[in-house]
């Protein structure tokens, strides 16, 4: 007799604890893809990366406690009268009523920024649904505060709210799982590491001054470390952030860390402690980018000095557990609703040979032992929690992105996509069978999707299995940084700007030209946007023509869409990376839909000059595996007129030169990227005596390079032409699954 269909609640129990018995890393941890939230929407005041970067501040924060129980997650809400944001939070639970007074406190220090921002520009304190109405009105016009003043007023209120989260994080407070070195004697190893470092390293890696910017950075830490000893008030708390917040705009300090020798007889034992240090360096230093980040846009959005914190509270049947007194999980039934598998039905014993090794012993036992522990205990995740309340509310403007203080585990980043309504930027890939669905009318055929999806999730695995392909992930760091996104808009265009050389850049078959605009101003350094080839631009003579300004407002309107080279700036204390666009967001849309087609005659309209020149600098490549030091040239071609050079970067494939305002790098391809490294005059356009060292690596776009602070260039998606690079100087960038990592440095003439 066949068994009935279980309910629902069971069915998604039992199959989570199946595919646990799997894997219980389904996924590798991984940035999300944005797709369709992207577009513009006009309704929404904030675009949407400002909403996506604003939930990853506000859902950075709340985490004041040690341990994995409370997660918090956050979504933005656009009022209907576009006069407010309402902040939604959650933490999770398994019961109405669990995690009351934590979520208060949570409220409490959310309001108290909230507060801050609404007079921090203005001088004045105002009500939430007062300052509503005077900005519905647009009748709220009061004299501008003091820049910093006010964003140390922001700081001081989140250090209200997160103190004891900054000294756990700085290991000056005790964890309840061990005990751990503080930041000073972990700074202090760090200056004994790096006196290790080889010399000769040193100056090729050209990171003396990275050095001796660390140690001095790293004493004032040590020595506000021994301050707040003494003294432990809020006011030293905040000179600490700032402290690590120096550390980490060193330039280059990633390279220098990783730098340090480790081993059983070394002063660094441990291989993790470059990456342990950048990991506290940089979440302490995220405390005051919060502070800066929430003062900007304040300034530039008025709607988000209005801001109001609302828990995403759900009715207390959401909760209720159904009682079934006569089940008993059959590891068995589970594997029966499988069906087939690459054309085959599978019973229990054949597929007990692909479980984990660990529960292939007893894996009826295990089962069934987890899936009632799920049914008694499990919890609802904030991030589920979220969803469940916009669905029981129906907003007019649905939140667009949810964030947490931790990355979305598989389960949850698994029912955000089958949902459809929201986004989350990241997933670290872990399963957990301690996840439960809400009991909700509006989940009912959404719950029936997601069982679907797990058992799709089962069949794929045991597929592939079958076929040998055996996947096993690392356990992941589930709490990572997104990059913030930078904004170019405050820029302001001089009336002359200067066209570049064009260049042609490869997309999948198709070959398309077009010339980059760079745009100037007084206060930023060049910034580049695409301006389409038209038979009214003039005839380049020279190396620069002078265009008119309709043709830059026409070209402001357009939105970068691809790669074609890269100019770095030639500023010492610059740390901006221009990309030059070739192709507007409309043409790039034609390329995708035919990229399959043959390459088309180039148009009679289009400019074509060649850009890169030969360099006179070797050109080294870099081994993956250990050799000498001192590696040969690559051969180069040479020639009395300008030659273009290709190299072609094969997985694993690194590479390294100079290049200066003269010599360009050569050319290097990697799938459908091309990329060539040039060096930015200065801002009268004079050579300047300096050239700039470079590395380019073909990487794993899965690569554990790419960390939780690295900074990811989409070159098919981009959607701003100039960003802030890492104190380390180094980026990525990535097109159609092909991965290059670029380090920069500077070095004299």
């Amino acid at each position: 007799m066949a068994r009935a269909r279980p309910a629902p609640v069971i069915a998604c129990a039992e199959n989570i604890v199946f595919n646990s018995l799997l894997h219980e890393v389904p996924n590798p941890a991984k940035h999300t893809k944005t797709g369709r939230f992207e577009s513009s929407d006009k309704r929404y005041i904030l675009p949407f990366s400002k909403e996506r970067d604003l939930v990853e501040i506000l859902s950075f924060l709340p985490k004041t406690e040690d341990g994995p129980d409370h997660i918090p997650a956050i979504c933005v809400e656009q009022s209907p009268n576009r006069t407010s944001l309402n902040i939604l939070l959650a933490i999770n639970k398994s019961s109405p009523s669990e995690g009351d007074v934590i979520l208060e406190n949570m409220r409490d220090g959310y309001e108290k920024i909230f507060g801050v921002l609404r007079k921090c520009q203005y001088g004045l304190l105002l009500p939430y649904h007062t300052y509503a109405l005077l900005l519905a009105n647009d009748t709220l016009i009061v004299e501008e505060r003091d820049s910093t003043e006010s964003k140390d007023e922001i700081l001081d209120s989140i250090l209200a709210m997160c103190s004891g989260r900054i000294l756990y994080r700085l290991r000056l407070v005790s964890s309840r799982k061990k005990i751990r070195p503080s930041i000073k004697d972990i700074l202090e190893k760090a200056i004994l590491g790096i006196q290790d470092i080889n010399p000769e390293k040193i100056f090729r890696l050209e990171l003396a001054t990275t050095s001796n910017s660390f140690i001095k950075e790293s004493r004032k830490v040590i020595r506000l470390v021994n301050n707040w000893s003494n003294h432990q008030v809020q006011s030293r708390v905040r000179d600490l952030v700032k402290g690590m917040c120096q550390l980490n705009k060193i330039e280059n300090l990633a390279t220098l860390l990783y730098s340090i020798p480790f081993g059983a007889f070394e002063v660094v034992r441990n291989s993790t402690f470059a990456s342990s240090l950048l990991n506290i360096i940089g979440k302490v230093s995220r405390y005051e980018e919060a502070a800066h980040f929430l003062y900007r846009n304040a300034r530039k959005f008025p709607i988000v000095r209005n801001m109001k914190l609302v828990p995403a509270t759900l009715p207390p049947e959401a909760y209720i557990r159904p009682s079934y007194p006569e089940y008993s999980p059959e590891l068995s039934a589970t594997v029966s609703r499988l069906g087939l598998i690459n054309g085959q039905r599978y019973n229990l014993p054949q597929i007990s040979h692909f479980l984990k090794p660990e529960k292939k012993n007893s894996p009826n036992e295990q089962f069934s032992r987890d899936v009632k522990r799920a049914l008694e205990g499990a919890k609802i995740h904030a991030e589920i929690q979220l969803i469940a309340y916009c669905e029981i509310n129906s907003p007019e403007l649905w939140p667009r992105v949810i964030g947490s203080s931790k990355d979305a585990c598989f389960l949850c980043n698994a029912f955000i996509v089958e949902h459809g309504k929201m986004h989350t930027s990241r997933t670290h890939g872990r399963l957990y069978t301690g996840w439960r669905l809400p009991v909700l009318w509006q989940f009912k055929d959404l719950e029936q999707r997601f069982n679907a999806s797990l058992i799709e999730q089962a069949q794929e695995t045991i597929g592939a299995r079958v076929k040998g392909q055996t996947t096993i992930y690392p356990q992941p760091n589930e709490s990572t940084l997104l990059p913030l996104s930078v904004s170019a808009t405050t820029s302001t265009i001089r009336k002359s700007s200067i066209i570049r050389k064009e260049d042609t850049i490869s997309t999948s078959s198709k070959t398309v030209s077009a010339t980059c605009l760079c745009l100037s101003s007084n206060n930023l350094k060049e910034s580049c946007l695409p301006l389409p080839v038209s038979s009214a631009t003039p005839d380049i003579g020279g190396e620069h023509s002078i265009i008119k300004q309709e043709d830059i407002n026409s070209v402001l309107k357009n939105t970068a869409a691809s790669v074609t080279h890269l100019c770095l700036p030639s500023n010492k204390n610059s740390r901006e990376l221009v990309l030059p666009i070739s192709v507007s967001s409309s043409t790039l849309s034609t390329i995708r839909q035919e990229e399959n087609t043959p390459t088309p005659k180039k148009a009679t309209s289009s400019i074509s000059i060649p850009l890169i020149q030969e360099s006179q600098e070797p050109l080294y490549k870099l081994s993956t595996q250990s050799e000498s030091e001192d590696m040969p040239p690559i051969s180069q071609k040479s020639s009395k007129d300008s030659t273009i050079r290709i190299h072609k970067l094969s997985p694993g494939e690194s590479f390294w030169g100079k290049v200066s305002t003269s010599r360009p790098s050569p050319t290097f391809t990697a799938g459908s990227l091309k990329v060539q490294i040039e060096m930015e005059k200065d801002s009268n356009s004079r050579p300047v005596a300096r050239s700039m060292t470079y590395r380019i690596e073909r990487i794993r776009l899965d690569s554990k390079e790419i960390g939780e602070r690295s900074l990811v260039v989409d070159a098919m998606g981009l959607e701003e032409a100039t960003y802030d690079l890492l104190k380390n100087k180094s980026f990525f960038i990535k097109a159609r699954g092909v991965v290059l990592k670029i380090s920069t440095g500077l070095s004299a003439d």
